[in-house]
């Protein structure tokens, strides 16, 4: 695949995940529908300014537009997922296959009597904590929490917290940190 290859396919992917016609693309990035088209087929080799006016629109880099096309879908086998050890007793799962700025979704997996002390996130962000099983202990900005398999506790993710295992059994939670604005 060649570059005008690249373009064609990640423009039309990131065309269609908005649900955006041609026209739209066209009117939202000002370049003329006929160009979007030309782009969209694969040949010929598009002016610089189309190609920033466009990845403008799309909110993409130019880079990204003209990277090799990524699959709609991404298999990530458990065993492939990164783990880091956080602490005694304490994993940490990321279940992202690629990093998103401000986005954190993770899974944690506290053995009995573990701890974990929680870094504050971006500024304005929400943590949301769903205890899958056992039980958990979460301290925030002071006031604690307990909670037991299928309780969801909500809070800011840009303050101090913690999280315990004070129960017989593995606990594990999932964490999901999303940026200020889209709480």
């Amino acid at each position: 695949m060649n570059l005008s290859q690249h373009l064609a396919a990640n423009l039309i992917q990131l065309r269609r995940a908005k649900a955006w016609s041609q026209q739209r693309l066209a009117e939202r990035s000002g370049v003329a529908r006929s160009s979007i088209a030309h782009m969209e087929s694969g040949d010929g080799n598009p002016a610089l300014g189309n190609l920033a006016a466009v990845s403008t629109a799309l909110r993409v880099s130019i880079e990204e537009l003209l990277s090799t096309p990524r699959a709609a879908c991404t298999h990530v086998p458990a065993p492939a997922l990164r783990r880091r050890q956080q602490g005694a007793g304490v994993t940490v799962v990321e279940l992202l296959p690629e990093r998103v700025r401000g986005l954190e979704i993770v899974r944690l997996e506290l053995q009995p009597k573990a701890t974990m002390l929680g870094s504050p996130h971006l500024r304005g962000s929400h943590e949301y904590l769903h205890v899958l099983s056992g039980t958990m202990a979460v301290a925030v900005s002071g006031d604690r929490h307990q909670l037991s398999a299928g309780d969801v506790l909500a809070f800011p993710g840009d303050v101090g917290h913690s999280y315990a295992n004070r129960g017989s059994g593995l606990a594990t939670a999932v964490s999901v940190v999303v940026p200020a604005g889209t709480a």
